[in-house]
């Protein structure tokens, strides 16, 4: 094996493949599960391994290795990818093989296991021969057999005549159990509470998840069975969950309002007494002043019936939110100092803070206590649906197996029976799954029992992070378990998609997102995001002109979004047709070079496809060819609404309405006006009394149409109506009726007609009416089924598609189009935890007492909140629990978006506006946690974020009218004139439009162009080089000298102890300790921040490995007690403690005539005791004193002084932004700014004080000068720097010839 081994690997795995890889391909047999990031090369090593496996052991075989993916495409992709490259290897010189050997190899992948899970299950079932109860023969239930089947479910409830579609069934329950809901009168008022539609939708739909998840038809009549018990052990268990998901908000509101109470107290008492004297009983102070009250007791520690402290139960918690919440139900006149004071400690106003907890429903779950029964007619009707249900399913199952057929569900359960069984089971030497994350339990179970039964290895690839399938029950928590358990771990971190800088973007957005993990699920708990890394490339890839990450956004006023909706894709058109037309470069990944940017390089990405139209329509008013994925509306094209006349007519011709949708249709060959003209003269002789048969008219008026009428009638019956559609699939001239570029779509829609025809011929009958009968009812009740691939897929065209859609495809330019909302739950759907729920109660239970909403026994408060909510608890408790799981999968679905990026990200979506003209931050928006994050990034409100990433709709530069820079270019602001962001176009207009003659517009002023923002490493990096400031804010290179990083010319070796993550790291904990209000014995102690255990989940999942590695974790000790044993430490420990500094201060403040907003944050800023006036800023080094220019940090400071002397001098004003750095209203004196190298133990270098009469209007010159530079866009190198410059190894600015900097 060893020797096997040294000479396949070497060419199996080149020198260069990633660590990650390498660990993957050769590890060990046992249960392996390799993290498979966005982009790192899955398949070359899901190949490279199965090649591996049959090259080092000489008897195994391709039909010793299952291969499981998840889509035929991808399967037949990777059976030529592993076929190819072992014959490549196998015929390589020396190889150690035999003849014999080799081709008992290559003629082994004709019996090869390499398919999607449900043709691997279709294949055992076959191959298990009458050892199972299933007819080898079986085949797959076809769209027409299943429809028809629960189209007679839904009849048979409404006809109250399920016993008939039972009277064949051999199992004597099933029949019971229909004959009861013929009687049930809770099934007829369910019937009136919905209709038999819905009820065939909620069986058919809650069949299909319960068998996903391994359960039966007879499970769910136990469950019916179990309903009307006020102990039913599935709503126990689910009153269990739900109070689990409901602790962290009770506790929440037991903190928060415990502050309250134990601040304000007395205030509140004094208050309430006052209110009292003067009559008013019910004012919001009497109210909350008798609950704290009631609770200080508990609050301090205390019951009236235990000795001593205890912690709040479940039921206390319960109890007490309940108690605040009724206490709010009164804020009218809420204000004053006692509310000020109150709304500072809860971070809201009482009566937001109260809007916020009805909005996610806390006062109606915590109602009912955990253990109260539900109501009975809830009780009553559960049990009846879950009958309904469960009977429907079983006669479904009963069907099918009388008939020989299978659904997809039943395979994989057959294949499992297989497994299971000695005789049967087909026993592998190892199993290899892809996309594991997709797998549904039931699935599981399978690929458990393989791996169980015959010892087979397990090698699983996937990305919890990458798991969108939801809707076909996929539970990422599975393959989280399978991580759990394994023999050996390895993650594919290195990226061959997406380029370094939007890479760092991605990571960080991310690991923001998943800070506390991937999930809430134990299993997704414990993973932490693992960022990626880009693969080495060439440096010209970098040196692409599209931007990186950016954001495009559009303002919406009010709840109305059409307009902003409009404006938004207008802008993101325009955007797009700027790139390609002004030449802008993406890399090519096939040519390995820049080349100018085409259409079909951009792919526009949404939830769903509810805006696909809209889209369509801004792209062509921009000249943009676009095409789109596929519609799941096959249905209701009008190709297949003509298909359906086509059958009706030639079933009966005497169906005028179908005789004259087929006259009018392409397929009749009658040209539209003459079809029309005999319309209209049968139209007129009906008006005048004359009757006769259309078809007379028809044959008297256009014979030869009447002809191929009989034609068709007769081909029909006796050949059924696949025949009928054969022919106008090979004869093609119906085509012309339609437009040239929609011919295609219709050819190809008529031949998906056409397999249907067919399936419905095998499956139930050789019958015209009936195939158009289930067209039809597909067609009236909307069902999903997707169009047939039309479109070139090579076309130069920019796609509009869904995320699900561009799963495992990459694109070098993506939007993402967020404006679309998550999909709202149904009113009846099928629940993993409670078997079904259902929203409202039919008014023939509703009126019976105790149901929800009639409770008047009591008037407490846990009465008021159930009489004030009529929804059925159980619809509450699914909408609860399945709602966590459905955020996660939207954050997922956002992963899986923005990583189909290759060169460039923009993200397009909404921010708010109120009455008053305040910005908001829209719910379950993408581009809102991008924004919070990006601010958090930049040190300012994300209000204030802006050029170069952040840009709006309707701004200059935007929209119909680009600026000369293109979209990329940081637009200035123009002095004299400015534009409201994202206005409402023409809003300033009134009166009458007259008409202005044309006249010559003169080119704009550059006076008062500047930048939008500046910042200190901005203007620093500007002042060093304008070169490496266009390379750094234009290309979105890291250029960074702050921190130690082999990117940006670091060493990289043991000097630098953990570079660039250590760096953060120790920012991280700089800006928590030493703390002004520690927690005893911990978290004042620097010993706590560098070994408790917890630490790690409050740390960005970047910094969780750095803080696991000893050897860092003793570099940054040594540096941080000796930082805090300095001087410099002592001084801000001090500053500290009394409550004068102030860490990561964000500020911003604008200077001189155009307004430039001063942005950026200071590591400690404070004021002196001994001096008035007198401020002290430093900035935290982790670099060594001589590890970046002088001149960088000498500018750095600067700036920083200039921007406490602006807003000291201005704190008073409105709008200056002084409390966000703690600087208040007095006389300036100096400011003493310096840096601090914790590597030398807190040494202060740089140290400089400027004083009041410094030459401030000089060093203001200085910064508005760069900026204006930044501007406008000219970028010299300052060449003389070039050999002390940390960045000029690959500089295309550094003179030729000129030796570079030692450190490059």
């Amino acid at each position: 094996m060893d020797k096997l081994e040294g000479f396949w690997d070497p060419l199996l795995l080149p020198p260069d493949t990633p660590a990650g890889q390498r660990a993957a391909v050769t590890a060990g047999a046992g249960r392996v599960a390799v993290g498979a990031g966005a982009g790192t090369g899955k398949t070359w090593v899901l190949s490279s391994r199965y090649a591996r496996l049959l090259l080092t052991d000489a008897e195994c075989l391709p039909r010793d290795i299952l291969t499981l993916t998840y889509t035929e495409a991808a399967a037949s992709e990777m059976r030529e990818r592993i076929e190819r490259r072992v014959r490549e290897l196998l015929s390589a010189p020396g190889a150690p093989v035999s003849a014999e050997r080799a081709r008992e190899v290559t003629d082994g992948f004709g019996e090869a296991w390499i398919s999607t899970i449900h043709a691997f299950a279709a294949r055992m079932i076959r191959e298990s021969g009458l050892s199972l109860d299933v007819d080898p023969r079986a085949s797959v239930v076809s769209s027409p057999q299943e429809d028809a089947f629960w189209n007679a479910i839904g009849d048979a409830a409404e006809g109250a005549d399920l016993r008939g579609m039972a009277r064949l069934s051999g199992d004597a329950r099933l029949r019971a159990a229909a004959a009861a809901l013929d009687d049930d009168r809770t099934l007829g008022a369910a019937l009136d509470q919905w209709d038999g539609a819905k009820l065939r939708d909620l069986a058919r739909d809650t069949a299909e998840l319960h068998a996903s998840l391994g359960h039966t038809w007879g499970q769910m009549l136990d469950w019916a069975d179990a309903a009307p018990d006020p102990d039913d052990p599935l709503v126990r268990a689910a009153s269990a969950a739900v109070t689990e998901l409901l602790r962290p908000r009770w506790l929440s509101a037991w903190e928060l309002w415990g502050s309250v109470f134990r601040a304000l107290g007395g205030e509140l008492a004094d208050k309430a007494h006052k209110d009292r004297a003067e009559g008013k009983d019910e004012s919001p102070a009497t109210l909350i002043a008798a609950c704290a009250e009631l609770w200080m007791p508990r609050m301090a520690g205390r019951d009236r019936n235990a000795e001593g402290p205890r912690d709040p139960d479940d039921e206390a918690l319960r109890l007490f939110t309940l108690d605040v919440l009724h206490a709010l139900r009164n804020l009218k006149g809420a204000t004053g100092k006692l509310f000020a004071a109150i709304r500072d400690i809860l971070g809201s106003t009482a009566g937001d803070w109260r809007k916020e907890q009805e909005r996610i429903k806390l006062p109606v779950l915590s109602g009912p206590a955990p253990n109260e029964p539900l109501p009975e007619p809830e009780r009553r009707l559960r049990a009846t649906l879950l009958r309904f249900c469960g009977t429907a399913w079983g006669l479904w199952d009963e069907m099918k197996r009388r008939r020989g057929l299978l659904s997809f569900s039943d395979m994989i359960l057959h294949a499992r029976g297989a497994a299971e069984r000695v005789r049967a089971s087909r026993e592998f030497r190892h199993v290899l799954v892809d996309e594991f994350q997709d797998t549904d339990p039931l699935q599981f179970s399978l690929l458990e029992s393989l791996r169980e039964r015959g010892g087979a290895g397990l090698f699983a690839v996937g990305d919890p992070k990458q798991s969108i399938y939801r809707f076909r029950h996929a539970d990422p928590a599975l393959f989280a378990g399978t991580i759990a358990q394994a023999d050996e771990r390895i993650e594919l971190d290195v990226s061959f998609r997406t380029r370094g800088p939007l890479l760092r973007r991605i990571n960080g957005l991310f690991a923001h997102i998943w800070s506390s993990g991937l999930g809430s699920s134990a299993g997704l708990r414990g993973l932490a995001y693992e960022p990626l890394t880009p693969a080495v490339a060439p440096s010209e890839r970098s040196e692409g002109t599209l931007a990186p990450f950016s954001l495009l956004l559009a303002v919406r006023s009010g709840r109305g979004e059409a307009n902003a909706r409009e404006r938004l894709a207008a802008a993101l058109a325009s955007r797009i047709g700027d790139a390609v037309r002004s030449g802008r470069t993406v890399w090519g990944k096939a040519e390995r070079r820049l080349r100018p940017a085409r259409w079909r390089d951009f792919a526009v990405l949404l939830r769903n496809r509810n805006h696909h139209g809209l889209l369509e329509q801004a792209f062509a008013a921009e000249g943009i060819p676009v095409r789109l994925d596929r519609s799941t509306e096959y249905f209701a094209r009008g190709e297949v609404g003509d298909v359906i006349a086509l059958l009706r007519t030639a079933a009966d011709p005497g169906d005028e309405t179908a005789l004259s949708g087929w006259l009018l249709s392409p397929f009749s060959g009658v040209p539209r006006g003459e079809a029309l003209r005999l319309l209209e003269g049968r139209a007129a002789a009906l008006r005048a009394g004359r009757r006769g048969p259309l078809s007379d008219l028809l044959r008297e008026l256009i014979p030869e149409a009447f002809k191929r009428l009989v034609h068709l009638e007769l081909l029909g019956r006796h050949r059924g109506p696949a025949a009928l559609l054969e022919g106008f699939v090979r004869d093609r001239r119906w085509l012309s009726r339609y437009a040239p570029h929609h011919r295609l779509r219709a050819l190809r829609n008529v031949r998906r007609a056409l397999s249907l025809a067919r399936a419905y011929q095998r499956g139930l009958a050789v019958s015209l009416a009936g195939c158009a009968r289930w067209m039809e009812r597909a067609l009236r009740d909307g069902s999903r089924m997707e169009e047939p691939h039309w479109m070139d897929p090579d076309a130069d065209a920019v796609l509009i598609a869904t995320v699900h859609a561009s799963k495992g495809l990459e694109y070098p330019a993506v939007a993402v189009f967020d404006t679309a909302r998550r999909t709202a739950s149904s009113s009846l759907c099928p629940s993993r935890t409670l078997g079904l729920a259902f929203s409202g109660l039919p008014d023939a239970l509703a009126d019976i007492s105790g149901a929800p909403g009639k409770n008047t026994e009591t008037d407490g408060p846990e009465a008021q909140e159930v009489q004030k909510n009529p929804e059925p608890r159980t619809m509450l408790w699914e909408r609860l629990l399945s709602s966590q799981g459905e955020l996660e999968e939207d954050m997922r679905l956002f992963y899986v978006a923005c990583t189909r990026a290759q060169d460039a990200l923009c993200l397009c979506g909404f921010v708010g506006e109120d009455k008053d003209g305040n910005r908001t931050l829209p719910r379950d928006r993408w581009t809102s946690l991008a924004l919070s994050w990006l601010a958090g990034e930049e040190g300012c409100d994300w209000q204030e974020l802006g050029r170069p990433e952040v840009r709006y709709a309707d701004e200059e530069g935007e929209g119909p009218n680009v600026s000369p820079g293109g979209p990329d270019h940081e637009g200035p602001e123009r002095a004299e004139i400015r534009v409201e962001i994202g206005a409402e176009p023409g809003a300033e207009a009134s009166g009458d439009v007259a008409e202005v003659p044309l006249v010559p517009v003169p080119a704009p002023s550059l006076d008062g162009v500047t930048l939008a923002s500046f910042s200190a490493t901005s203007f620093a990096l500007f002042e060093w080089c304008p070169l490496a400031w266009r390379r750094r804010y234009r290309q979105g290179l890291d250029l960074r000298w702050e921190i130690p990083d082999e990117a940006a010319g670091g060493t990289g070796d043991a000097e630098s102890a953990g570079g660039a993550d250590l760096g953060t790291l120790a920012h991280w904990i700089l800006a928590r300790w030493p703390s002004d209000r520690p927690m005893p014995g911990e978290r004042d102690a620097l010993s706590w921040w560098l070994s408790d255990p917890r630490v790690p989940k409050r740390l960005p999942a970047n910094l969780r490995e750095i803080w696991r590695d000893p050897g860092s974790r003793e570099a940054l000790a040594d540096w941080l007690h000796r930082f805090k044993d300095s001087e410099a430490g002592a001084e801000i420990g001090g500053a500290l403690r009394t409550g004068r500094a102030r860490r990561e201060a964000g500020f911003r403040v604008r200077v001189g005539g155009s307004g430039l907003p001063l942005v950026g944050a200071m590591d400690v800023v404070w004021r002196s005791t001994g001096a008035a006036g007198l401020w002290h800023v430093r900035d935290y080094k982790i670099t060594l004193p001589s590890g970046a220019p002088d001149e960088l940090y000498r500018s750095q400071l600067a700036f920083y002084a200039l921007a406490v002397r602006e807003l000291a001098e201005r704190a008073s004003e409105k709008g200056a932004g002084g409390g966000k750095t703690g600087l208040t209203k007095q006389k300036f004196e100096a400011v003493d700014v310096g840096l601090i190298f914790l590597r030398e133990g807190g040494l202060i270098g740089s140290r400089r004080s400027f004083p009041r009469d410094f030459e401030w209007d000089g060093l203001r010159s200085r910064v508005l000068e760069a900026a204006r530079g930044a501007a406008l866009g000219d970028w010299p190198a300052r060449t003389a720097r070039c050999r002390e410059c940390p960045w000029a190894g690959n500089c295309p600015g550094r003179p030729r010839g000129r030796a570079p900097h030692a450190s490059e």
